[in-house]
């Protein structure tokens, strides 16, 4: 709901609240107890708590009609999470055993973590594309399609895509998502969560998909099978990209909002004015010192405000330069008043070459793709690669530790294609690898292929 557009948000929150009928009462009310008590920057938004409280209230009059032994019974129905909206994580009702479904991919995402939440939204809203097409397909049902039984001849490709947020901490999301059933877990957008990712899918032999590289990759034994493959880069890799392709000079940097305060020239996302009606950012400051270019590492919503601030006056002659970062490359759409330098990886920021299914998301989403909408769709892929849906469902530990054999290999040897590489997969190394380019966008101009023009 939070990452809806506003003219979208009563349908969203209308389209949530249906799917929330299917959530027990006792559950409900559990959740807004926990919410309650939980530290500020995790509590749900305020619409959602009046789902849930509504939820609770009317499950309780449901059990005096219905009986309370058949919403106890009802309680224990295990339940893979799924989404309406993307930036969503909906709750989880835990199964009593662990399982292996053949059709699960987990995403665990820091979804309701402050400045995490945009990139978390788009990688899951492009994952639903790949792995959850009744959600974007004509065969939705009334109540957006989540878990709507597909038709007939089509049930293979109907696979479940369930957010886990690492708010409540990353291994207790991962247990959260193995009782569920995962086939393929995705995650490890921060690299911390990479780091206790990796370990965990070795402990638990579990296929996982990290988004970014471990900075403390697990010890292997001799012989031992590496249970994890690396589709994104490092953040160390992002910025040395970024910070290649500044004009010479003095440069500055905004940081994303959860980086450490800045420094010096520096400044953070999520800077604010200093008095009523003044500018966010030190601009006074990097004209002074002439500042040449400013690196956004932030994300697209970043960008957008830095240029408000940056705006030349009439007869200006100081015009530094935007390099945009890979989280912000959806800024090389839109016309700015000063240049830019776009960091691109693989096909994006797309231009002349688009995918059909690059078009559902468009559509989907009202916007272009970013980085993070990329790379969700192409973790999804290889998850679908190593999940073509072809093994048994079951909670037969010996089944569940041969079926997590046999997705991993698949994984290990999946292709596809991809959005943010030329690569098709992680191949014999492991980890997929890509090449940056650069695209250069002059002041008042913009990024406008044939296929964003508006009908």
């Amino acid at each position: 709901m939070r990452s809806a557009p506003a003219a979208d948000q009563g349908a969203t929150r209308a389209a949530v609240a249906r799917v929330l009928t299917r959530l027990p009462s006792k559950v409900a009310a559990e959740l807004w107890e926990q919410n309650r008590i939980a530290a500020p920057e995790l509590r749900y938004s305020p619409d959602l708590l009046m789902i849930l409280q509504d939820r609770a209230d009317q499950g309780e009059s449901a059990s005096l009609d219905a009986g309370e032994g058949d919403a106890k019974e009802k309680d224990k129905e295990p339940k893979v999470t799924t989404t309406v909206d993307a930036g969503y994580a909906m709750p989880v009702d835990l199964g009593p055993t662990t399982r292996f479904d053949p059709r699960a991919v987990a995403f665990l995402l820091p979804t309701s973590q402050s400045g995490r939440g945009t990139p978390s939204a788009s990688i899951t809203r492009a994952a639903s594309v790949v792995l959850e097409p009744s959600l974007t397909s004509p065969f939705a049902s009334k109540d957006g399609g989540v878990d709507a039984p597909a038709p007939k001849g089509v049930g293979s490709a109907k696979h479940r895509l369930g957010i886990f947020d690492t708010g409540i901490g990353v291994t207790k999301a991962f247990e959260l998502a193995e009782k569920q059933g995962a086939g393929v877990v995705v995650g490890g957008l921060i690299e911390s969560e990479a780091d206790t990712l990796a370990l965990l899918a070795q402990q638990r032999r579990v296929p996982t998909i990290l988004l970014r590289p471990p900075r403390t990759p697990p010890i292997l034994a001799p012989g031992e099978q590496r249970h994890y493959v690396v589709l994104g880069p490092s953040l160390a890799a992002e910025l040395a990209w970024t910070l290649g392709v500044a004009p010479a000079g003095v440069i500055a940097r905004v940081e994303p909002v959860y980086a450490p305060p800045p420094k010096e020239l520096d400044a953070r996302c999520d800077a604010t004015p200093k008095v009523a009606g003044g500018l966010s950012f030190p601009v006074d400051l990097w004209r002074e010192k002439k500042v040449v270019a400013i690196v956004i590492l932030g994300d697209s919503r970043c960008a957008e405000r830095v240029a408000e601030d940056l705006k030349p006056k009439a007869g200006a002659t100081w015009k530094p330069t935007l390099v945009l970062g890979l989280g912000a490359m959806e800024q090389a759409y839109s016309v700015f008043e000063l240049p830019r330098v776009v960091i691109g990886v693989g096909l994006l920021p797309m231009v002349d070459v688009i995918p059909p299914l690059a078009r559902l998301l468009i559509q989907d989403q009202g916007s272009p793709i970013g980085y993070f909408g990329g790379l969700g769709h192409d973790a999804a892929t290889l998850a679908l690669s190593a999940l073509p849906g072809d093994l048994l469902e079951t909670t037969d530990p010996p089944l569940i530790q041969k079926n997590r054999a046999t997705t991993l290999s698949r994984l290990l040897a999946a292709t596809g294609d991809l959005w943010t590489t030329s690569d098709k997969g992680p191949g014999t190394t492991g980890q997929v690898g890509r090449v940056p380019s650069v695209k250069n966008v002059a002041a008042g101009h913009a990024l406008h292929p044939s296929w964003l023009a508006k009908p």
